[in-house]
């Protein structure tokens, strides 16, 4: 899978300025609607969690960092699978007449929701810089934590993506149960508040992995432990595995079934 968004990587660049050129043209705002709306869910989030219900950040960080940094992990893998899980069938005329590598379709969306992604986190960084709480020392961790992210995004994406193509009902069903992930990830509430027998059911989640390894990077939070590491690997290679696969062994059906 590698070596062919390799092989393609031009064609996969040319795609994704396209792609991004598609969603904005014609808007009034144009490349701003990429962060409005992750932006007023943080805002709307913020002013809930934070105001109406007192929720509290971890030591002395303010909730508003906590959950805005342990949330933009979330954004870059919804935004992904999201728009990757019927990227084969809206792409039809790709797949049914010319000779299109449909491996890259998840991989584009990735580099697409990336733009919004990184630009929220630049900007978080200038702020918790001014705030005096960024982890100068360790935010170079975030390099390895949004690779993390793409890889977990890329394989749910493939399986996702390839099952879609045989039944319609595989999308909005692999959407919901997504969705609902993000309300079990202590994103907006913190794992310890779990009673102990509990946590280990939600450490294996991984994108709690990923909101806890932005967190980290950026703020100083405690580094997730080598038995978190594991957690998240064994996860993430076994839907690599699994959704490389099926999607390889199913791309060559995907012209008779559209």
């Amino acid at each position: 899978m590698l070596k062919s968004l390799t092989k393609h990587r031009r064609l996969i660049v040319d795609f994704w300025i396209t792609e991004l050129k598609r969603r904005y043209a014609g808007t009034l705002l144009g490349p701003l609607w990429a962060i409005l709306p992750p932006t007023m869910t943080i805002v709307a989030f913020w002013f809930v969690f934070g105001i109406g219900l007192r929720a509290q950040g971890a030591g002395n960080i303010p909730f508003f960092y906590y959950f805005t940094i342990g949330i933009l992990p979330w954004f870059l893998f919804f935004d992904t699978f999201s728009t990757s899980v019927n990227t084969v069938v809206d792409n039809r005329h790709l797949i049914t007449k010319m000779v299109f590598p449909s491996e890259a379709l998840p991989f584009i969306n990735f580099l697409v929701a990336s733009v919004p992604h990184l630009v929220l986190l630049v900007g978080m960084c200038v702020a918790l810089f001014f705030a005096n709480y960024l982890a100068i020392d360790k935010v170079f961790w975030v390099v390895y934590f949004y690779v993390c992210t793409a890889y977990i995004a890329l394989a749910t994406s493939w399986l996702a993506a390839s099952v879609s193509v045989f039944s319609r009902d595989a999308a909005p069903a692999a959407t919901l149960v997504v969705s609902l992930i993000f309300w079990v990830t202590p994103i907006m509430w913190r794992i310890e508040a779990l009673p102990s027998e509990w946590r280990w059911a939600f450490e294996w989640n991984p994108i709690t992995y990923l909101a806890d390894g932005y967190r980290f990077a950026l703020i100083n939070a405690p580094q997730p432990s080598l038995e978190s590491h594991a957690r998240f690997w064994i996860i993430a290679l076994f839907f690599w595995v699994i959704g490389s696969q099926v999607f390889m062994r199913l791309k060559h059906h995907f012209a008779d079934m559209l």
